[in-house]
């Protein structure tokens, strides 16, 4: 009597037209800071001149790191780990915050503050859309007009992504305690795609 066995493919290699990011895992061997102005990686002979590595002041451990093309620029994003020496105050004495998400006003605090903020998708995004979807898939027109819309589509991120992090900033800064629900975002995305995506309330 012989025994049959059944294999299942846990994970099926894809095909990828381009490549758009390098993972750089370890420090000082993959990849290494020279100077506040350039860095060495592995494989490239030449140092590559890096702007913002000044930002690394020497109380910061820097550790992986990825190597991305976005469009036509390149990025270089560092992780980098800090020992955080804050004194902890007692309980009774840490400032306290808690807030709703929502769909109306993306943040009701507990101290009255709401605020609300939506950044849609532009004009000049929606054009470049329509006309995307009239080109050729796989033709060079396809990959021209794709790359352009890229970097409009990046332009609407980078101003979510900054409102965002000034929201976060004003948060982390006044506050020590900071509480929130757990909010299925994923479900409010089948019933409001477009008022969420415009808001990035998932970050």
């Amino acid at each position: 009597m012989t025994e049959e066995k059944s294999y299942r493919l846990i994970c099926e290699l894809k095909y990828k037209s381009k490549i758009l990011s390098i993972p750089l895992k370890h420090y000082n061997i993959t990849y290494m800071i020279v100077n506040k102005s350039h860095i060495r990686i592995q494989g490239i002979k030449q140092e590559i001149k890096v702007n913002g590595l000044d930002s690394l002041n020497t109380s910061l451990e820097p550790a992986s790191a990825v190597s991305i093309k976005d469009n036509s620029n390149y990025y270089v994003n560092i992780t980098a780990y800090k020992n955080k020496e804050k004194e902890t105050l007692p309980l009774e004495e840490q400032k306290m915050i808690s807030f709703d998400l929502g769909i109306k006003n993306q943040l009701t605090c507990s101290n009255g503050l709401i605020i609300n903020y939506n950044i849609p998708k532009s004009k000049k995004e929606k054009r470049m859309q329509r006309q995307l979807s009239r080109k050729v898939k796989g033709s060079n027109n396809y990959y021209k007009q794709n790359k352009r819309l890229n970097i409009e589509q990046n332009k609407t991120v980078n101003r979510r992504q900054d409102t965002i992090n000034k929201i976060v900033h004003y948060l982390s800064s006044n506050f020590d305690i900071v509480i929130t629900q757990e909010d299925h975002i994923s479900a409010w995305l089948r019933l409001w795609g477009r008022r969420i995506e415009s808001t990035g309330i998932g970050e």
